[in-house]
């Protein structure tokens, strides 16, 4: 229902606010926080700064703008001139990879 009332900002605000109320030890933001203005960022910042201060964060996004919000950074680059990673292990059961993916594990 709220998908029809309130615009996507505004969804992702009501999330933060819900966040902020559990008061989790973990939270993962995928992308979230990119999407916000300056302004409302920042107010979004300072209140899980002061609401969950005791909680671990991870922020997954391309956004440049909150880096000093966080204490550590991690950049992931795609090295074009090395192979794939390939999984530590994959679960029975799991998904296939697509056959382009599955043919590059094979190669190496």
């Amino acid at each position: 229902r709220w998908e029809r009332e309130l615009s996507d900002d505004e969804q992702r605000l009501l999330a933060v606010a819900r966040l902020v109320l559990r008061q989790p030890k973990w939270v993962i933001i995928d992308e979230a926080l990119d999407t916000f203005d300056g302004a409302t960022l920042s107010r979004v910042l300072s209140m899980l700064e002061a609401r969950l201060a005791g909680a671990a964060i991870l922020n997954i996004g391309r956004s440049q703008q909150n880096i000093e919000f966080f204490p550590r950074s991690l950049a992931i680059v795609k090295d074009v001139e090395r192979p794939a990673l390939k999984p530590v292990r994959v679960r029975a059961g799991a998904i296939e990879p697509p056959p382009a993916v599955a043919a590059a594990y094979q190669e190496t």
